[in-house]
């Protein structure tokens, strides 16, 4: 659950991801989703 997984994901050509739970805990969820996207290398839209 963070960016690893996501840029496994991403390297087998998934494109869209449901994020919920870990973001949900974040007292900044704008700021936790940039920082999970850019560890993952996950072009933003």
């Amino acid at each position: 659950e963070g960016p690893g997984d996501l840029k496994r994901m991403a390297k087998i050509g998934v494109k869209r991801f449901l994020i919920g739970e870990a973001l949900m805990r974040r007292a900044d969820v704008e700021q936790a989703l940039k920082v999970l996207l850019a560890g993952a290398n996950v072009p933003q839209a």
